[in-house]
C-alpha cells in the first residue's frame, strides 16, 4: 500500500527524509500522533498516502509490545509473524481461534493468519488493528518472591 509522504505534498526531499526518520523513531502512539499534528499544522491536510503512513506507524508501535516480528498484509489476507516467545497470553490466541475460526488461523508455530478480503490499505490496517486489540496486553511475568535462602 502506498504509505508515504508524497513529493507534491512536501517537495523538499531532505525534509521528507527527516520526517521519515522521526516517524520511524517514534516509540509511542502519542508520539506518532503529535508528529502527525505537527505535520498537518506545518503543511496542511494530509493526503491519503501520508495518512496511511501515520496509521501504519501507530500500528507498528502497538505491535512491538506484543512481540510481532513482521506483518504481511495483502488483498487476500494478513499474516502476522511473532518472535519465538511472544509476551502475549496464549489463552487470548486460543479464544480468538475458537470464536472466529473462519477469520483467524494458525499458520505455523509463530504465525497467525487473518483471512478475508482486504482491497486497500485502510482495510488492511483496520484488520491488523483489530487483531492486535483482540490479542490484548502482553503477559506480565509474576513477581519474584523472596525465598528463605535469599532473606
Amino acid at each position: 500500500m502506498p504509505a508515504l509522504i508524497p513529493a507534491d505534498y512536501l517537495p523538499d526531499v531532505h525534509l521528507r527524509l527527516v520526517l521519515y526518520k522521526r516517524i520511524a523513531g517514534a516509540d509511542t502512539v502519542e508520539g506518532v500522533q503529535r508528529l502527525q499534528e505537527e505535520v498537518v499544522d506545518r503543511f496542511g491536510r494530509l493526503p491519503e498516502a501520508a495518512r496511511l503512513l501515520f496509521k501504519a506507524a501507530e500500528l507498528k508501535v502497538k505491535v512491538q509490545r506484543l512481540g510481532v516480528r513482521k506483518i504481511d498484509a495483502g488483498a487476500k489476507g494478513i499474516r502476522v509473524e511473532f518472535i519465538e516467545q511472544p509476551p502475549i497470553d496464549p489463552g487470548a490466541v486460543l479464544k480468538l481461534l475458537q470464536t472466529a475460526p473462519k477469520r483467524y488461523r494458525l499458520d505455523g508455530p509463530n504465525r497467525l493468519r487473518v483471512l478475508g478480503e482486504f482491497p486497500d490499505g485502510e482495510a488492511r490496517l483496520q484488520a491488523a488493528g483489530e487483531l492486535i486489540a483482540a490479542l490484548g496486553a502482553p503477559v506480565v511475568a509474576p513477581p519474584v518472591r523472596a525465598t528463605q535462602a535469599s532473606r
